[in-house]
């Protein structure tokens, strides 16, 4: 049990301590860290970019978003000076990558080192803990001490000081949680080789009751202005909501970098990339196909072209019809895309093509209350929009 065991005290026999944890004589186990004792239940676990509870979180397929990509993470290695800079918005409207980009990044800042935290804001997983600001400080100040070790005796100490943190203002727990443990393990400007990243998705998904979208990004930017080199900055998506975008605009433009999410970066090229990849995974992998061979000129480029125009830009329609058309090993892919491209949608709206695809999937459903039991939930944490009833 022990052959490898650091950190091992022993004290007569009523106790011992293993790695940084008490146990009695009785086998149960004590922390003996108080302070941190007491921020672990307001951590939500599932808003981390690595949690279980996101296993399976879209990300940017290798060869996609690319030019964008480059972009972010030129801007997180440049070393900031007079608060240039220390905060990049990336906006842009429902279903178009935003997600699978923060997502891809934190992953990239994770093994680069650079990742401070991350908090994934969600209505529709994990309850209300990923739709309220209310344990967001705890999230990433636990990530904070994994990110940097030093800040650990800091932070617990805080913490075990005044036990009430968390039901403060947030600007006051950046302050006291993000800021002066950061101020405290400073070793001057020689000391910062390159600038780390705290990751903020879908910030439309937090609640907007009572300013809360505002607290979020008020206080942490003001906690980053004040950290000692700006040696952090702040990454942050969400759709271009008029409060939103209220929000940043009082802020100067030197301060917060707006990146949009629209067809300057080319979305169709990726779409194309991301649908013929997706092929070539269904082709090999599918059932169908192992006693129907095909070639891989199916689907041929004038389908793909098809796809990508109805797209309209957006990740999330090619995303649909690929899981769509491989997510049941009964069903022939090629069957299912040829309905697919059979759906005739004339109405000039928004996501029109989309609405038709979901329309049609919902209609070939068999188990309706099971599914109801599964959707309920994000609709009924959907926004609410004029006319719309409910």
């Amino acid at each position: 049990m022990f052959s490898k065991a650091k950190n091992v005290h022993i004290s007569g026999q009523a106790s011992f301590s293993y790695n940084d944890v008490k146990y009695d004589s009785s086998g149960g186990a004590e922390s003996l860290d108080e302070g941190i004792r007491l921020l672990l239940p307001r951590v939500v676990t599932g808003a981390m970019h690595n949690s279980a509870e996101r296993f399976d979180a879209p990300a940017c397929h290798p060869d996609t978003r690319t030019a964008i990509q480059e972009d972010i993470l030129q801007w997180a290695d440049e070393l900031v000076y007079d608060r240039f800079e220390i905060v990049t918005w990336l906006c842009g409207p429902a279903g178009a990558g935003k997600s699978a980009i923060a997502q891809t990044i934190a992953q990239k800042l994770h093994a680069r080192g650079q990742l401070t935290a991350s908090f994934f804001f969600s209505r529709a997983s994990g309850g209300e803990r990923r739709s309220e600001e209310t344990n967001i400080v705890a999230t990433l100040t636990y990530q904070l001490f994994q990110s940097v070790p030093a800040t650990k005796s800091h932070i617990s100490a805080t913490i075990r000081e005044n036990p009430l943190l968390f039901d403060l203002a947030l600007q006051d727990q950046v302050n006291a949680l993000l800021v002066v443990p950061l101020t405290a393990v400073d070793k001057g400007p020689s000391g910062v080789k390159m600038p780390r990243i705290i990751v903020i998705d879908g910030l439309d998904e937090c609640r907007k009751e009572k300013n809360a979208q505002r607290r979020v990004v008020d206080a942490l930017i003001w906690g980053l202005s004040r950290i000692p080199h700006h040696s952090h900055k702040l990454f942050i998506t969400s759709r271009r909501e008029h409060n939103i975008v209220s929000i940043f605009k009082n802020y100067e433009e030197k301060l917060v970098r707006r990146m949009e999410l629209n067809d300057s970066w080319n979305p169709q090229d990726d779409i194309r990339t991301f649908l013929n990849a997706g092929f070539v995974d269904i082709r090999r992998s599918h059932f169908y196909f192992q006693s129907h061979p095909m070639d891989d000129t199916w689907p041929c480029s004038k389908t793909i072209d098809t796809l990508v125009n109805r797209s309209s830009g957006q990740f999330i329609y090619a995303s649909v019809i690929l899981k769509y058309i491989k997510s049941e090993e009964n069903y022939s892919p090629v069957a299912r895309l040829e309905t697919i491209l059979q759906l005739n949608n004339n109405e000039d709206r928004p996501h029109a093509e989309l609405d038709a695809l979901y329309e049609y999937i919902f209609s070939q459903i068999q188990d309706v209350k099971r599914v109801l039991t599964i959707i309920y939930p994000w609709i009924k944490c959907a926004p609410k929009h004029p006319g719309v009833p409910g």
